[in-house]
């Protein structure tokens, strides 16, 4: 609370996170602050709003965006975000980590093991603690494989096994070798050999002449030649490679640092890993993806039965109890019939021919032929017959011995029926017979072709085939439907009487309606509207009463009456006085100058605050975004408060919209109070309603009158009166 007798400095401010001032909200060099986030804003020179200060600093200003920290925390860059994340280092294998007040302690827990591999050098002690190598340095790792030499020997490459020999320089002709300790000494014996002149090849290199002097120089980055013991030591020195430390990503798993161990986890249904040989196998064995038959049962029917066996491979034995030959139907099988489903086996003294009424009868052997054992054969010497023809579907090759045929019948062949078609065309639909397999409607069959029409009412049906919404079937003779069309609301369904079709009407009270409706029931229990009989009603008589007297007189519900008189004062002791459209209160007994002395409305109510700017928008509050407005005839008063939530570059006239459209043809003039909305110097706000519209406009006035448009502010809040004539 700031000090009694002072003024306290108030920035610009904010409470909505996220919030942050636009370039017209401040003057150059005014603060702004946003008091839910910590940020404090200035506006430069420029025209830019820029951050100054923060509650907590973000890594993108030069900060942590940290707060609080536990001992041995490290800082850890983020790329997601651009952030500093806090942790702790992880001891790995043979490490440990000691965390303290501002320092972080690591140490060696233990060598757990260690493997030379191919480069000779293996532990000479024990794998804990400090680790003594003993055993050569081969030439693949950077040493020379040996490890005792003699004055003079020097080291001469071996391809074969890509080796280093120690060997000492022999002597040739003419000329004498002294080995020394770390030197070798070459001079020449005697008057000298035939020997001219030496050459060398780099990175050897002589004088030249009789008495050269061979040199070679120190190898560098740039020079080839001999390896100093400097550098000897320094090369022996250096590791296998250049790792540091190995990472790896699930399933793999590393323990880091310089001698890393990668493994991978078994997978099981929760890890993800390796497949283990045992898993191999299991899964080698399952059965490939798809919808296999997991049982098997037989169901006797149709003819047959049977047994299936349990197991992998069922067997499935089927078996009949029918005896003889058998006939199948599409469906099942059933013992054939002779004579019927087949031709018997005769004496072999007659031929079967099917007789196409399901059955077979012989063949009429006719004079001059006879047929026995299978054999039909002509008798006698033989008739005058010369040639044979044939009538389709009757083929005959012709002259005196004809071969006669005929061709199976089919759908475009004439000729015999099969027995295959036989059976086919037997199992066919019988005949069809009107009353017999085919269903009739009242007496009448509906076999035949064309359209059905529409099914009358003699039939079960309606006779009808369109509706509309409402429509109502009636009898409209003794062998038809009707239908009797939806009429407006308010209207019900009056009986025609007997024998005459029923219709939509009001129900008339005097043609509709017998008896007299009891109080209980909304009624009067009175036939006669004399004021009598209104007083005598059971449970409302007032004592005394006449036929001029008007107490306890009882009204139905909404009564017209025209144009009463009322004596003295009228009390409404229950329900309200409904004025319809348009009337309302005369005042013209006591007349005046003006052009009407009618009231005739009275409205009281809400709305929703909409902010119009000549460019760009401002958003009203959601939870400050209402005014209350009275309307007493044609007077309309408009209070509240509504507040800024955003805006998007506002510009120009900053209007707000009004219940009703104003019938002034003027402006007219209101009360309004801004907060947390500076105004410059010497500048005053205005609320004005605009003539003939339904909107008002807010501006700033100088002393002089001088209107300037107002610009509304994130979290400005406007508090107005207004009054103005529809």
């Amino acid at each position: 609370m700031a000090q009694t007798g002072f003024t306290p400095i108030q920035l610009y401010y904010s409470i909505t996170a996220g919030a942050s001032p636009i370039a017209s909200n401040l003057a150059n060099g005014e603060l702004a602050i946003n008091i839910t986030d910590g940020k404090l804003f200035y506006k430069e020179n420029t025209g830019t709003i820029s951050v100054i200060g923060w509650k907590l600093v973000p890594t993108t200003a030069g900060g942590t965006g940290q707060t609080t920290y536990v001992n041995g925390q490290l800082l850890i860059g983020n790329s997601t975000g651009n952030t500093l994340t806090k942790a702790t280092l992880t001891a790995g294998s043979g490490i440990s980590v000691t965390n303290g007040t501002g320092s972080i302690t690591l140490a060696n827990t233990g060598v757990l093991s260690f493997d030379g591999g191919s480069t000779g050098l293996l532990p000479s002690t024990a794998t804990t603690g400090a680790v003594s190598l003993s055993g050569t340095l081969g030439v693949g790792y950077g040493g020379t494989g040996q490890t005792t030499y003699t004055n003079g020997q020097l080291l001469i490459g071996n391809t074969t096994g890509n080796t280093l020999t120690k060997a000492t320089l022999t002597a040739g002709s003419g000329v004498s070798i002294s080995n020394g300790a770390g030197s070798i000494t070459i001079s020449a014996t005697g008057s000298g050999g035939t020997v001219t002149a030496v050459t060398g090849t780099a990175p050897v290199v002589s004088s030249g002449g009789t008495t050269p002097a061979i040199s070679m120089p120190k190898a560098t980055t740039s020079v080839d030649g001999y390896l100093s013991s400097t550098d000897w030591t320094t090369f022996n020195n250096k590791g296998s490679g250049t790792v540091t430390s190995v990472t790896a990503t699930s399933p793999v798993a590393s323990t880091g640092g310089t001698t890393p161990v990668i493994s991978m986890p078994a997978a099981t249904t929760s890890v993800s890993g390796y497949l283990t040989s045992t898993d191999w196998n299991t899964f080698n064995g399952k059965q490939p993806a798809g919808t296999y038959v997991t049982s098997i049962t037989v169901t006797s029917s149709n003819g047959l039965a049977g047994t299936v066996t349990s197991g992998a491979t069922p067997a499935i034995t089927l078996s009949t109890s029918i005896t003889g030959i058998l006939k199948g139907n599409g469906t099942a099988i059933s013992a054939a019939t002779s004579g019927t489903d087949y031709a018997p086996a005769t004496s072999g003294s007659a031929i079967l021919y099917g007789n196409g009424a399901g059955g077979f009868s012989s063949v009429t052997i006719g004079t001059g032929v006879s047929f026995a054992g299978g054999t039909l054969s002509a008798t006698g010497s033989g008739g005058t017959v010369t040639s044979v023809t044939g009538t389709a579907p009757v083929v005959s090759s012709g002259g005196a011995t004809p071969a006669i045929s005929m061709a199976a019948a089919t759908t475009s062949v004439n000729g015999y029926l099969t027995s295959t078609d036989w059976t086919t065309f037997n199992g066919k639909q019988a005949a069809l017979v009107s009353g017999t397999n085919i269903k009739t409607v009242n007496g009448t069959t509906l076999l035949g072709s064309g359209d059905l029409g529409t099914i009358g009412a003699t039939y079960g049906g309606t006779g009808q085939t369109v509706y509309a919404v409402g429509d109502l079937l009636y009898a409209s003779t003794t062998t038809a439907l009707s239908k009797l069309a939806d009429v407006a609301t308010g209207n019900a369904i009056i009986s025609g009487g007997v024998g005459v079709a029923p219709s939509y009407g009001k129900i008339g009270l005097t043609t509709h309606v017998s008896g007299v409706l009891p109080v209980a029931n909304g009624g009067t229990n009175a036939s006669t509207a004399s004021i009598t009989s209104f007083n005598n009603i059971t449970g409302y008589t007032a004592s005394g009463a006449t036929g001029t007297t008007s107490t306890n007189l009882v009204f139905s519900t909404s009564p017209s009456i025209t144009t009463p008189t009322l004596v003295g004062d009228a009390t409404l002791s229950t329900g309200n006085l409904v004025v319809s459209n348009g009337k309302g209160i005369d005042f013209s007994a006591t007349p005046g100058t003006g052009t009407s002395e009618l009231l005739a409305d009275y409205e009281e109510g809400s709305y929703t605050v909409a902010i119009t700017m000549g460019s760009g928008t401002a958003t009203v509050m959601s939870t400050q975004n209402t005014l209350k407005y009275t309307k007493v005839g044609r007077l309309v008063t408009v209070n509240g408060q509504f507040g800024i939530s955003a805006t998007s570059s506002p510009s120009g006239t900053m209007k707000i919209n009004l219940p009703f459209t104003s019938g002034n043809s003027n402006a007219v003039g209101g009360a309004m109070r801004i907060f947390n909305q500076a105004l410059p110097s010497g500048l005053y706000p205005v609320l004005q309603s605009n003539g003939n519209t339904d909107d008002a406009s807010l501006f700033m006035v100088t002393s002089s009158g001088t209107l300037t448009n107002m610009l509304p502010i994130v979290d400005g809040y406007f508090m107005i009166t207004l009054t103005y004539i529809v």
